[in-house]
């Protein structure tokens, strides 16, 4: 990740692998982490998190096509 130059992360892993797949892309350097993982993270050592719920999401989804 630092030879391309991302900041960016996306995390998509189950639960169990969250905390240590977040901790790796700290180590590599990204900056900010879209986390699609069932598990809130909070921010670490400078690196800013926005916890997606799909569920909620996809709750929104099924009440649009319901009505």
């Amino acid at each position: 990740m630092r030879e391309s130059g991302a900041e960016i992360g996306v995390l998509a892993v189950p639960e169990s692998a969250a905390a240590e797949t977040y901790a790796g892309l700290i180590a590599a350097g990204i900056r900010a982490v879209i986390n699609f993982a069932p598990i809130r993270l909070e921010p670490n050592a400078g690196v800013r998190v926005k916890n997606v719920d799909l569920r909620i999401n996809l709750e929104e989804v099924a009440f649009f096509l319901s009505h």
